[in-house]
């Protein structure tokens, strides 16, 4: 975890049997009230057994799903 005034991030490696095996960043930035969150994912496709697109179709899935948590908690737009 990295801390300052205006900014937070936090990284995590996931393990095998993970669906993201690899590097995962959070950072939460505050710049004058205004917040911008991002992922930052460097990982492999660990589900060798699921149809082709089926492991990054999850994935995708579950990042909307935490950003779609993050903006209805902070009363925010998704701009990218």
């Amino acid at each position: 975890m990295e801390e300052s005034n205006n900014y937070m991030s936090a990284t995590f490696v996931t393990m095998e049997g993970h669906m993201e095996k690899g590097v995962i960043t959070f950072r939460l930035y505050n710049n004058d009230g205004d917040i911008r969150f991002t992922i930052n994912s460097c990982s492999e496709v660990d589900m060798g057994l699921a149809p082709e697109t089926y492991s990054r179709e999850q994935q995708a899935k579950s990042w909307n799903e935490v950003t779609s948590n993050i903006l209805k908690y902070l009363n925010g737009d998704d701009l990218k």
